[in-house]
C-alpha cells in the first residue's frame, strides 16, 4: 500500500521499534508512527517523556527541512540521520542511555549534532540503547549504553559521546546495529 501523504518515490526507508522514516526523492526526511519520546522529530509534547502525538502520515523532521539526508536509521525510541556535509544528527529519547551523542541525557524533539565525530560520516545505525556511525576513512564510532560491550570493547560504562571501535580489520564502509550488538 502507498503511504498516505508521502507522495511518489522514496529514497531510503528505515524502520524503528514503532516508527518509520524515509527520504523523498529530493532527500528530505519524513517520519511517521509512534512519537512517545519525540523520535519523529516533530512533537515536543510534555518534555518528550512518553506522551507525544502519534502520526499516521509522514511529517517533516524539525531542523532538517533545509538539509539533504543521504543516510538515516530509526532505533528503539530515537532516530539519526546523516546530512550532505557528513554530520550525524540524532533526536528522540536520551534519558535512559545517551543514544543521541550530544554529551547529555536530555530527550530532544529536534535533531542535535553527535559530537566527537568528524563531519565525514557515511553510515549510521541506531539500535535499542546505542548508536554507531562509520566515517569515509572506515573508522567506526559508537555511543550510548555499553552493558554488553556493544560500543566495541568490554562491557562497562555508557558513553555520552562517540568512541572509536578498535580492532576492526579492513576499511568498514557500513554499520548495522541489533538490539545489543553492532
Amino acid at each position: 500500500t502507498d503511504v498516505w501523504g508521502f507522495g511518489a518515490g522514496a529514497g531510503l526507508v528505515t524502520l524503528g521499534m514503532s516508527h518509520t522514516c524515509a527520504t523523498t526523492p529530493a532527500g528530505q526526511l519524513k517520519c511517521w508512527g509512534t512519537d512517545d519520546y519525540c523520535q519523529l522529530g516533530v512533537d515536543a509534547g510534555p518534555g518528550c517523556s512518553g506522551f507525544g502525538t502519534n502520526r499516521r502520515s509522514p511529517v517533516d523532521v524539525w531542523g532538517l527541512t533545509a538539509d539533504t539526508v543521504f543516510a538515516a536509521s530509526a532505533g528503539y525510541q530515537h532516530s539519526c540521520a546523516i546530512v550532505l556535509d557528513g554530520t550525524v544528527k540524532c533526536w528522540g529519547r536520551n534519558d535512559q542511555s545517551p543514544v543521541l551523542g550530544d554529551g547529555t541525557s536530555t530527550n530532544r524533539s529536534a535533531p542535535v549534532t553527535a559530537t566527537v565525530l568528524s563531519p565525514d560520516s557515511i553510515a549510521v545505525a541506531a539500535a535499542a540503547n546505542f548508536t554507531c556511525a562509520t566515517s569515509s576513512a572506515g573508522v567506526v564510532r559508537c555511543w550510548g549504553g555499553n552493558s554488553f560491550g556493544q560500543l566495541g570493547g568490554d562491557a562497562g560504562s555508557s558513553s555520552f559521546t562517540a568512541v572509536e571501535v578498535e580492532g576492526l580489520s579492513g576499511t568498514p564502509i557500513a554499520v548495522s546495529a541489533g538490539w545489543y550488538s553492532a
